[in-house]
């Protein structure tokens, strides 16, 4: 390999350290869609790549004079406070660009689709080849040169050009990858108690949950549910466009994911995830039959049933989670089914995702 190529190597893992630290705040928003959203504009600290730098004016020693215990290298002791314009050049940050597969493959190390387990006739894992081991033959596009010469070398070839049987391949094994036997229901309330904020707290979640779940299972089932005092299954588009207005029935959106099971997903055949995002405030009445239609109907029949609280400066606490809880209080099976977060702002996205798709949950 090439210098620049070992350069650019090293460059791209410390890209990818630096996002992996930076993930939560970028998952959280803090990225810009580029190139018709193909590309997500991140922000992340500058990297550098340590090197030998010579001195230009050929001046000797390595330091900088000399100096006391405590001080701060690296620093321009007389730099301003930035009141005024300087003559020295700054730090700056640097905008990375990666496909949404990219981060979602980052966001997938922590996250796992929870108690999922075979079902029916359908596999829950294929197959897919996976690059990751050496053969002694194979077709010239994936010869090892760097383990081929180092062979050539090591047997003392003349010239160091390797002989037939010094050719090493790249090779793949067989790995398991998850197949379609799962389905995940989002559900959004979008009645007129739900604010912009709200709404785009929502969204920003369902979005990064649905690119994790297509880059990590293949053609998991993904269905849309809105609602307001009636609920009706969307396309995906309609889902992140809707603006909030009427009143809440929490037990509509509820009901319809009931009925789409029913008539679609057996469930000896597939692992069934309803996720309900909305403020938690319901006309009183339906607290208790959107209760009735999770404990009876969904929770018994889910893998994990989970529940999104967008918290609001104005309302109190919702009615229909304590209406919930202590349904489940004394069923130890459905309470471990039931997972529910309370998201107070954009910030608290990815916490609310690994809290619901954690491994080891």
């Amino acid at each position: 390999m090439s210098t620049i190529k070992k350069d650019r190597a090293r460059f791209q893992d410390k890209l990818k350290e630096s996002v992996k630290k930076n993930v939560k705040n970028i998952i959280n928003g803090d990225f810009n869609t580029v190139k018709g959203g193909k590309l997500v504009r991140v922000p992340i600290n500058s990297i550098h790549i340590p090197k030998i730098r010579y001195d230009s004016d050929n001046e000797q020693g390595v330091g900088r004079g000399d100096g006391d215990p405590g001080d701060v290298i690296g620093v321009d002791q007389d730099s301003k406070d930035g009141s005024k314009a300087g003559n020295s050049p700054g730090q700056h940050g640097y905008y990375a660009e990666l496909t949404i597969e990219e981060l979602a493959d980052i966001l997938g190390e922590e996250l796992e689709l929870p108690n999922i387990v075979p079902k029916g006739q359908k596999s829950l894992f294929g197959e897919k080849d996976k690059y990751n081991s050496i053969a002694q033959v194979g077709p010239r596009s994936l010869r090892h040169k760097k383990r081929t010469l180092k062979k050539a070398i090591l047997r003392g070839r003349p010239g160091r050009i390797p002989y037939t049987n010094d050719f090493e391949y790249r090779s793949f094994t067989k790995k398991p990858s998850p197949m379609n036997n799962a389905v995940i229901f989002y559900m959004q309330d979008i009645s007129g108690s739900m604010t912009r904020e709200q709404t785009e707290i929502v969204r920003t979640t369902c979005f990064w949950i649905e690119a994790w779940l297509k880059k990590q299972y293949d053609k998991v089932d993904q269905r849309f549910i809105l609602h307001d005092t009636v609920a009706a299954e969307v396309t995906r588009d309609d889902f992140y466009k809707y603006t909030s207005g009427g009143g809440t029935f929490i037990s509509t959106a509820f009901a319809v994911t009931y009925d789409r099971i029913k008539k679609s997903y057996p469930v000896d055949e597939y692992n069934i995830y309803p996720v309900y995002f909305g403020d938690g405030h319901n006309w009183n009445e339906d607290d208790k039959i959107a209760t009735d239609i999770i404990v009876n109907n969904l929770l018994p029949i889910s893998n994990q049933l989970s529940v999104g609280i967008i918290e609001s400066d104005w309302y109190g606490s919702s009615s229909f989670c304590k209406e919930l809880i202590s349904a489940v209080e004394f069923n130890e099976e459905l309470k471990n089914k039931l997972v529910i977060e309370n998201i107070k702002n954009t910030e608290n996205c990815y916490n609310a995702i690994r809290a619901f798709f954690k491994k080891g949950n």
